[in-house]
């Protein structure tokens, strides 16, 4: 069947559209009486809606909400050859303003930069370099110097990545994450520090230090100041940490958790059914010695999903929150965190 047979018989009814100028969609939900007439909304067009000047396609102003539509096909619905030929057609509408074509060209960077390969953040500058080329807003030139930052370090192009840094730095684009990404960069564990430190001050969050046995990795170092005033009358928070072969991270993990200065916690700790013990012989150790932690044990491995839900049907919490097995806790997050929604019941 032609293209052109398929759309006047099938294609419409289907949400399909004839060729990138004319959206289906859009033409039936922005003229009622097509959709009520039951014509083919292209063939309306032709003999009544040109004349009338509808439009078959967002305005401009509309690119964006066209684009994070876009985005749900390729992030939400398990394909991508389609909507990442969507985002090039943007790229390449000449009818289309730089901004446009840029929010487009800064999709098509991200998506590369998470597959995660040499290939996929070659790509992604390249895309980081035509988004840039329209020279949008400041925010957004931004953004894109994180995704440019975050490419040459998986790269292990050091120089360049300083350069980028340099060059974002003098044209006034550093933000926090753009700070972060640069974290990757230094050499050293204190080096690295610093800069979080700078990104929580502009945030007038406490600084952190390094402590311990130097013979450990940093990660398991990291603590918050231990003098922070003790919250002891708020409603309880539930932590789930679901864990599989967590390892000496969770205890690193778990320490963090008791350090919290939100003290009301449940932390519930539900071991995947790890092959080995250590996961759940370091979780009862934790527990005999703190009344606030519980393992539970799957009888199966099911995922991170599954556990999680296995730890909200035990919860006893008036609020519930995630830590990962290998995520360190800075000691004001839970009550950051549980301030706030106190304070926005909405």
């Amino acid at each position: 069947m032609s293209p052109a047979e398929h759309y006047l018989k099938y294609g419409a009814a289907l949400g399909r559209d004839p060729g990138r100028r004319f959206s289906t969609r859009f033409y039936l939900e922005s003229y009622p009486e097509v959709a009520e007439s039951g014509m083919n909304p292209l063939v309306h067009y032709v003999l009544h809606g040109q004349a009338k000047g509808y439009l078959t396609q967002p305005a401009q102003e509309d690119i964006g909400r066209q684009i994070k539509q876009i985005c749900v096909k390729l992030l939400s619905l398990g394909f991508t050859e389609a909507p990442l030929a969507e985002l090039k057609a943007i790229t390449r509408d000449r009818a289309l303003d730089d901004r446009a074509r840029a929010l487009a060209a800064r999709e098509l960077a991200l998506w590369h930069l998470r597959r995660k390969n040499a290939r996929g953040w070659r790509v992604a500058l390249d895309w980081v370099a035509r988004a840039r080329a329209g020279e949008p807003e400041l925010g957004f030139r931004s953004e894109l110097a994180v995704v440019e930052l975050l490419c040459h370090f998986h790269l292990r192009e050091l120089t360049e990545g300083a350069q980028a840094y340099e060059r974002a730095a003098l044209a006034g684009e550093v933000t926090p994450d753009l700070m972060l990404a640069w974290v990757n960069f230094q050499p050293t564990a204190a080096g690295r520090l610093a800069w979080i430190n700078e990104v929580l001050a502009q945030y007038a969050i406490a600084p952190l230090t390094l402590g311990g046995d130097a013979r450990l990795p940093a990660y398991d170092r990291l603590r918050g100041p231990s003098d922070l005033p003790a919250v002891t009358d708020g409603p309880k928070v539930t932590v789930l940490m679901a864990a599989y072969e967590a390892g000496p991270m969770l205890a690193t993990a778990l320490a963090s958790l008791q350090a919290q200065t939100w003290r009301n916690l449940e932390i519930l700790v539900i071991d995947d059914c790890s092959p080995t013990p250590e996961t759940r012989e370091i979780a009862a150790r934790f527990a005999q010695a703190d009344p606030r932690i519980r393992l539970i044990t799957m009888p199966e491995n099911g995922g991170a999903y599954v556990a999680r839900n296995r730890g909200l049907d035990e919860a006893t919490g008036d609020f519930v929150t995630l830590n990962d097995a290998d995520d360190w806790a800075h000691p004001k997050k839970i009550e950051t965190q549980a301030r706030y929604l106190i304070e926005n019941p909405e």
